[in-house]
Order: structure tokens, then C-alpha cells, then sequence
């Protein structure tokens, strides 16, 4: 397995590398145009979120990403450090996930594309883990 670890901050100018470097990785894999777009499109997501709900829109927050490329899947850990997420209660996974997007659009289609959504709360912050297998 190969393991890429990325930081930036929440600007959101590093969307756009972010979604390149996992473009990248998931070809390498050999995931399909379809489900490269759909992972691209959670971690999208799950970025955007970040930004808006753990840094409200502070630029100079740190996100970390960690990805972890098998032969037959993908792991995407989005780690923040911000107060927003990691202070709401967790009751559920889905009550957490729907809490991260205000609408639980958001949260509905990084779980309808990715294969498992996985919240880890922190002492600070939060991490997500986001899984894909290949077809």
C-alpha cells in the first residue's frame, strides 16, 4: 500500500490540488472516469465542510489529508483541528455527518458514493474517513 500524506490550509484555493491529487491516485488504482469523479466529489465535500464548519471560513486553518492506495480500494482521511464539528454532540453517525452540512445534502451524497464514512472525534478537531472499493 502506498500512503501520501498532504497539509494545506483552508484556504479554499487548495480545493482544486486536493481534487488533482486524488484524481491521480485513483487512476493509479484503476478506478473508472465515474468513480474517480464520485470520490473526487465526496472529498470535495467533505473539504468544503471543513472550511465552512470547523474554520467558519478562516483560511489559516490546517487540514490534513492522508491517502491510503490499495490494489482494490481507497482510504481518505480528512483531519481538521478547528472547534466548529468536534463540539457537536455525537449521537449517531448520521446526525453527525447531516450537522456537518446544514442541509444534509452534503453528507447524503459523500455516503451514497463512498463505501464507508467514518467520524473519529479528537481532543481537537475531528478526522473522516472515507473508503471506496473498486467494482
Amino acid at each position: 500500500r502506498d500512503t501520501k500524506d498532504i497539509r494545506v490550509t483552508s484556504s479554499k484555493e487548495n480545493i482544486k490540488e486536493i481534487r488533482q491529487q486524488i484524481e491521480t491516485l485513483c487512476k493509479e488504482i484503476g478506478f473508472d472516469s465515474e468513480e474517480t469523479f464520485n470520490i473526487k466529489l465526496a472529498v470535495n465535500e467533505a473539504h468544503a465542510n471543513v472550511i465552512e464548519h470547523a474554520y467558519y471560513g478562516n483560511e489559516e486553518g490546517e487540514i490534513q489529508f492522508k491517502i491510503l492506495s490499495f490494489d482494490d480500494r481507497i482510504e481518505i482521511m480528512i483531519r481538521d483541528f478547528g472547534s466548529g464539528i468536534g463540539q457537536k454532540t455525537l449521537k449517531g453517525e448520521d446526525k453527525h455527518l447531516d450537522e456537518l452540512e446544514g442541509s444534509g445534502l452534503g453528507a447524503f451524497l459523500i455516503r451514497s458514493v463512498m463505501d464507508k464514512v467514518k467520524y473519529k472525534r479528537r481532543k481537537v478537531g475531528t478526522e473522516l474517513w472515507l473508503t471506496k472499493y473498486k467494482k
